[in-house]
């Protein structure tokens, strides 16, 4: 959802410093998470951008408007919509600490910054892009500070969240994990 922000204000010729432009614009424009088979499709004022949206230029644009208050706040209300009716399966860095704090289950996925860094340098370079590994690694690290640091829902660790540090795991042992946990969860929630 941020990254479709950061699309609509970079495509309305904004600039991430005018925080309360991009803020006005995202209660004006009209966001759509579809379930589909590859996984989550993003409308934008109807029109699918889901594949514009997983580049280093929105990963900085997610960043920026992430700061922004107003554009937490706007993206609060429209997650929490679709949450509403629960047996939901969210992913973002403040799933489990702001928008869904009582959800009953919640993981926290972490892995070092230079393991991370290099899954995202081949995601990029099956997607084309060949950026540098040591650039990739240094927007990764800088995007991790500034969710860190940021005044409005900072990146934590959701309290009650099981983290799991997928630096040495593959995935199908990571989805074992997870798996193993909401199968517990599920038969607990049924007593």
């Amino acid at each position: 959802m941020f990254r479709a922000v950061g699309l609509a204000a970079k495509e309305r010729g904004l600039f991430p410093e005018q925080a309360d432009d991009i803020a006005s614009l995202c209660r004006e424009i009209s966001l759509e998470l579809v379930p589909s088979e590859e996984g989550v499709k993003v409308f934008l004022n109807g029109r699918e951008v889901t594949s514009l949206l997983r580049t280093p230029e929105m990963d900085r644009w997610s960043s920026a408007v992430a700061l922004i208050p107003g554009v937490r706040a706007c993206l609060l209300e429209l997650q929490r919509t679709y949450g509403a009716e629960g047996g939901m399966v969210a992913e973002g860095r403040d799933m489990g600490s702001v928008v869904f704090p009582e959800a009953d289950l919640k993981f926290f996925l972490t892995a070092s910054a230079e393991v991370r860094a290099r899954r995202r340098y081949e995601e990029l370079l099956k997607k084309g892009l060949n950026l540098p590994y040591e650039e990739v690694l240094a927007q990764l690290l800088e995007r991790d500070r500034r969710d860190q640091e940021r005044e409005t829902a900072p990146l934590v660790v959701p309290e009650g969240a099981l983290v799991i540090d997928t630096s040495d795991l593959s995935l199908e042992e990571v989805l074992e994990r997870m798996h193993s946990e909401v199968k517990r969860v599920l038969k607990s929630l049924a007593k």
